[in-house]
């Protein structure tokens, strides 16, 4: 896996890793939403069997 980063240029190198790095923060900001998402659902059941 680290060949290929070896054979990179620091250029390459700098594109990879801006890539890479804009993908998690993608990834963080998919899962940060379904986790409000989800308590969202679970305050609702909350209200709902209050309320019976």
């Amino acid at each position: 896996r680290l060949q290929w980063r070896r054979s990179a240029t620091k250029k390459e190198r700098k594109k990879i890793e801006r890539v890479r790095g804009e993908i998690i923060r993608q990834v963080r900001e998919e899962e940060e939403e379904e986790e409000e998402e989800e308590e969202e659902e679970e305050e609702e059941e909350g209200e709902k069997k209050t309320s019976q």
